[in-house]
């Protein structure tokens, strides 16, 4: 399965530059959003911007668009993909759901990759049709806030669905944590993306191979702590060996934990495409 890391722009912290990272997601909402960023992606392309080599998806900011109730036109997302011309992956606008197909077929002149609403699956066979190799599954994410203790099962259900029906290789978007992993890997998913490495880290917590996220930073100590694990340094000083890091690091900096959370990541991907 790959995985691809979910990157804010303008970019602060650039895991690539520490441990091989295969791909990452940008959207199209932090470029619209910003004339500055705007001008200099499209002078200099995005890989240049990210000061990355590998592989980039450029999603169209759908995502952002449920979050704020406003989201990219389609007309200016077709002229920014235009521009992008060193985006590996450019995905459909998969918003409003009543426009999904009018919008790819605005959009697949360029080559965008169609983006499936988990929440509906009703263009599932329009999509069947469609002569690519990936269909990509948005809403999930969403799907796992919706139903809560019963996201995870919702979110096997729906995948089983759309593998027993798709020929396609599927792209889960924005569910590649480690609760999830296993989800997509028994669901035939090949490709997942994630920022659920900056997240954590923005909350103080790291994410722990084996044991799942644990809290470092002190920053929930004296609140609501009821059930909270609390990160040993014994369980990770392999992995902060490797990167460079002390203990004290991930307790006092942001960057630092992104930085972990994203190898540590890296590191569950890899253990589960090897087992």
């Amino acid at each position: 399965m790959l995985l691809a890391l979910g990157t804010p722009l303008p970019v602060t912290v650039r895991p690539w530059k520490f441990f091989e990272v295969e791909s990452v997601m940008v959207s199209a909402y932090y470029i619209l959003k910003s004339k500055t960023l705007r001008k200099k992606v499209y002078e200099k392309g995005i890989k240049d911007v990210l000061d990355f080599d590998g592989t980039v998806i450029l999603d169209s900011g759908a995502f952002q668009a449920l979050q704020f109730g406003r989201g990219p036109n389609v007309n200016e997302l077709m002229d920014a993909y235009k521009k992008i011309e060193d985006a590996d992956i450019k995905l459909s606008l998969d918003w409003p759901e009543d426009k999904i197909i009018e919008n790819y077929n605005k959009l697949c002149k360029l080559e965008v990759l169609p983006v499936l609403s988990a929440e509906s699956l009703e263009h599932i066979s329009f999509f069947e049709h469609v002569d690519c190799e990936w269909l990509f599954v948005g809403r999930l994410a969403k799907i796992l806030r919706h139903f809560g203790r019963n996201g995870f099962e919702t979110l096997d259900e729906k995948l089983a669905l759309i593998s027993s029906v798709t020929i396609k290789r599927i792209w889960a978007l924005g569910v590649g944590n480690w609760r999830t992993i296993p989800i997509l890997a028994q669901n035939d998913v090949e490709g997942t993306d994630t920022s659920s490495y900056r997240i954590a880290a923005a909350f103080g917590d790291i994410i722990v191979p084996g044991i799942g996220t644990c809290h470092v930073s002190g920053r929930k100590i004296g609140k609501k702590n009821w059930g909270m694990r609390l990160a040993k340094q014994s369980d990770i000083q392999a992995y902060l060996d490797m990167l460079g890091l002390s203990f004290n690091d991930l307790e006092k900096s942001f960057e630092d934990r992104v930085l972990f959370n994203a190898f540590a990541l890296e590191v569950i991907m890899k253990k589960n495409n090897e087992s």
